[in-house]
């Protein structure tokens, strides 16, 4: 098991530094969920009644659920080179 102690003490500053990018990725990943959802209502609408846009509206779920897997990788990564930064005391 490795230490996550840091090298040196984290100041407040780097605390909320820390926080904010926690919260930003919360938002993002929020803001994507709502959309993913409302689009998986439309769809369950659009197979019941056969309707032939439900492959466009496919699309764009598939789309939107992609463009959130790689915002909220790049977050995440971005997430660990900070606190890694803070636990070698840069």
């Amino acid at each position: 098991m490795t230490s996550t102690r840091c090298a040196t003490p984290v100041t407040h500053a780097e605390h909320c530094a820390v926080a904010t990018a926690r919260y930003d990725a919360a938002a993002i990943a929020h803001s994507y969920s709502t959309m993913i959802a409302t689009l998986l209502s439309v769809v369950a609408k659009l197979h019941k009644e056969g309707d032939p846009l439900l492959g466009p509206v496919l699309d764009v779920a598939g789309y939107l659920t992609e463009e959130a897997e790689h915002c909220l990788a790049s977050e995440v990564d971005e997430a660990q080179i900070r606190l890694s930064g803070l636990r070698e005391g840069r």
